[in-house]
């Protein structure tokens, strides 16, 4: 027993030399003997990263990566020669068959529409007048263009607009002042080709000279006119008196 304790120290003491040399290090697991055999055991490796380090398994060459393909554009397409443009003449749409509210062209011998730069209230009243004093007929006359057609936006003596004319932006003018303002020209020129950007529609189009200056009469006497002249008005327009201008 004690023979046997004394084998396996010393081989263990062997062993323990054997791992502190160089060889030993090399080679990882030294050979084993097992007590009272002679039997020996196959050495266990280090890794190959190990092994290369030690000098044993020469190191792979490292892989060069390979260049990118460079990329070829396509050869570009020709562009055609742009055609020259023709001059910016205005043409003229074709009359085309329509209902009656197409565009009719001015007869022969009409009066050519004001310059652009003479569209303007002033401007394009000026030197125009009356072809005649205003009378009360033309009032009368006026009173029924007015009470079809104006008083929904600008409403009456004793009558305000109804709800159109009120969400109108901009506002409609409050006649009876707007009126002392302008010139019978004025209000003619106003009447007949509208107010660009504003609720003011131009009756020229739909009505006759003869209807615009009736019209234009009628407002001439807002600025003086009460409730009750113009409900007689309604009622009776042919014997209901006028105010004075």
């Amino acid at each position: 027993m004690t023979s046997t304790i004394h084998e396996m120290m010393a081989t263990i003491r062997g062993q323990a030399r054997a791992w502190r040399s160089p060889a030993g290090r090399r080679r990882g697991s030294l050979p084993r003997t097992s007590p009272g055999s002679s039997a020996t055991r196959a050495p266990v490796w280090y890794p190959a990263s190990a092994s290369r380090r030690a000098g044993r398994v020469p190191a792979a060459p490292a892989a060069v990566p390979a260049p990118p393909r460079a990329r070829v554009a396509p050869p570009a397409a020709p562009v055609p020669a742009a055609a020259p443009r023709p001059a910016c003449a205005r043409v003229a749409p074709a009359a085309a068959p329509g209902p009656a509210w197409t565009r009719v062209a001015p007869a022969a011998g009409a009066p050519a529409p004001p310059p652009r730069d003479c569209r303007g209230v002033s401007g394009g009243a000026a030197g125009g007048a009356a072809p005649a004093p205003l009378t009360d007929a033309q009032v009368r006359d006026g009173f029924r263009f007015y009470n079809e057609t104006c008083i929904y936006c600008h409403g009456a003596p004793g009558k305000d607009p109804v709800d159109i004319g009120k969400g109108l932006n901009p506002e409609p003018p409050f006649l009876p002042d707007t009126v002392k303002r302008l010139s019978d020209a004025e209000l003619f020129w106003i009447v007949k080709n509208g107010i660009k950007m504003t609720g003011m529609p131009a009756f020229g189009p739909s009505h006759k000279d003869e209807e615009i200056w009736s019209a234009v009469a009628f407002v001439q006497r807002l600025p003086k006119m009460t409730a009750e002249q113009y409900s007689a008005l309604e009622q009776k327009p042919a014997e209901a008196p006028l105010p004075a201008r």
